[in-house]
């Protein structure tokens, strides 16, 4: 596999091949928190540290976060408020059968799912996993006109209204927002929540969605990434209000993973590539995310998708074979997803005022590839940039001297990196003796949204952070043994052999995206 053009982005990354003890059959040994004290540990982030998985939150994904298999490891207790049944979403369920070259693919009904242990807060403390699908370190309200929430009480930025739980209560229209909040009896924010608790130790993992929303829309919605110097000015005072906290917590934070290397932007290319070539056709037309006009006049070659210049993402598999066909698919589907008329979606900016149907999709102007589907070249530029700039800032802030002393850092984007790498030359990374690679469906580390890390990817995640924690704070916590996990949820890893023109539903990616910040629009 040629290295693909967007991975160069990935500055400073040595191939490293490694393998952690696999001795995991004796924890006789006595854990040691060191100088730091998880017997209140609290997580805080988003759709990563609540455990969401394949389009979904659910009890098992809960149950698999990062943050529950570090406490484990720890020895010390967590809570969340686990969501029965197929979860909040539209769960991606793998029925065990390849076709076509691709996994196959049920929706789980999201029917009958609830929390199941709201209960919890009849005792003196809330749920350990403050973790909330579609919470970002900055919401700018150009987003969500009258309902630009912030999860978290900390009033930076233009909006005027962080901190602040809507009417419907619900952050971002976001369901589990209030069920961590157990409707208000916890406070109207995470933060109030948190300082309730009177936390011991916090995981603090925010910002990526304050570029995945830009990126996994194809630059569309949100249009930008969060204002770099917002980010950092919102990012010093969230982590300086949890440091300034009576208990004194100590905290270990995680930077960004370079979004363009996660398989939902790597996946789909070379099938397109392939059935292009087989039909003699030279390349795609697509339309830029600044064009509202009948005409996209954007262009991709075979070559520029071979080497990833441009990138299909994950959601446009669905509409891959549609190419070349007098076909308005996308079209029909974001106008029923938005609940309006097809004749008012070319009005907005999501479809080319004037698009005709009739010609061949993707490959005449008049019809081109959607900007909702592709990171073109300017926007992978973008999307990275904004990630170096936050990822800067992340290190900065934590490794002043006034904050030093009491903040780990996690360089997950190092991390993904080495292994993003790896993929891209056709190799692996070893894991306690298993073989990872950032690819979809057959690499162990990503769920089927192709976003969200699977159990594996979790159990990697935690080891992380557990080196981190024993480094900074002298402590003897044992890593998390990542042979008793999934790397593929209740499936068993497969080969590449026979995947190689990937389609996935639409509606569980969207959920997905939705959850990441982009598309804010509820239908």
């Amino acid at each position: 596999m040629k290295m693909i053009k967007a991975l160069k982005l990935v500055s400073g990354l040595g191939l490293l091949m490694f393998s952690a003890c696999s001795d995991f059959e004796d924890h006789k040994e006595k854990v040691s928190w060191g100088s730091a004290n998880l017997s209140k540990f609290f997580a805080v982030g988003n759709s990563i540290t609540a455990g969401y998985q394949s389009g979904s939150l659910f009890a098992d994904g809960q149950s698999h976060s990062f943050a529950k298999q570090l406490a484990d490891a720890a020895g010390t207790s967590f809570q969340a408020n686990l969501i029965s049944g197929n979860g909040y979403g539209e769960r991606l369920i793998y029925n065990g059968v390849v076709a076509n070259g691709s996994p196959v693919f049920t929706i789980g009904s999201s029917a009958g799912a609830a929390p199941t242990n709201m209960g919890y807060y009849t005792s003196t403390d809330n749920f350990n996993n403050l973790g909330v699908p579609g919470a970002a370190l900055v919401i700018p309200a150009a987003i969500a006109p009258g309902d630009a929430t912030d999860f978290f009480d900390v009033n930076v930025n233009s909006t005027g209204t962080d901190g602040l739980i809507t009417t419907n209560g619900k952050s971002r229209k976001n369901p589990y927002f209030n069920v961590v909040l157990a409707n208000g009896a916890r406070g109207s924010n995470i933060f109030a929540a948190l300082k309730a608790s009177k936390p011991t130790f916090v995981s603090l993992w925010l910002g990526n969605n304050d570029v995945l929303g830009y990126a996994t829309s194809g630059g569309t919605s949100p249009s930008a990434p969060t204002d770099p110097a917002v980010f950092s000015a919102k990012y010093q005072a969230v982590l300086d209000s949890i440091l300034s906290l009576s208990t004194a917590p100590k905290v270990v934070v995680a930077t960004i993973p370079n979004v363009v290397t996660i398989p939902f932007f790597t996946t789909v290319n070379p099938g397109v590539v392939a059935s292009l070539s087989k039909n003699s056709i030279s390349g795609i037309v697509f339309q830029k995310n600044t064009e509202s006009l009948s005409q996209g006049t954007g262009s991709a070659s075979l070559a520029d998708l071979s080497s990833y210049k441009h990138m299909i993402t994950l959601l446009g598999s669905s509409y891959a074979a549609n190419i070349g066909k007098q076909n308005g698919a996308w079209v029909r589907y974001l106008a029923k997803s938005q609940g309006i008329p097809v004749d008012n979606l070319y009005l907005g900016v999501l479809a080319p005022a004037g698009i005709d149907t009739l010609q061949p999709f993707g490959l005449s102007p008049k019809n081109p590839w959607p900007n909702f589907l592709i990171l073109d070249q300017d926007e992978v530029v973008v999307a990275v940039t904004a990630l170096t700039q936050f990822n800067g800032a992340i290190k900065a802030i934590a490794g002043d001297a006034s904050r030093s002393a009491r903040v780990a850092v996690v360089d997950v984007n190092a991390e993904f990196g080495t292994i993003a790498t790896a993929t891209a030359l056709g190799k692996s990374v070893s894991f306690q003796g298993i073989a990872i690679t950032t690819k979809f469906f057959t690499g162990g580390l990503f769920s089927y949204d192709g976003v969200h890390p699977s159990d594996l990817g979790h159990g990697i995640l935690a080891n992380y952070f557990i080196g981190a924690i024993n480094s900074k704070f002298g402590a003897t916590i044992p890593e998390v043994d990542l042979n008793r996990l999934n790397g593929a949820r209740y499936g068993k890893r497969v080969s590449d052999s026979g995947i190689d023109n990937v389609v996935v539903p639409v509606e569980p990616l969207m959920n997905a995206i939705k959850m990441l910040g982009g598309f804010s629009k509820e239908e």
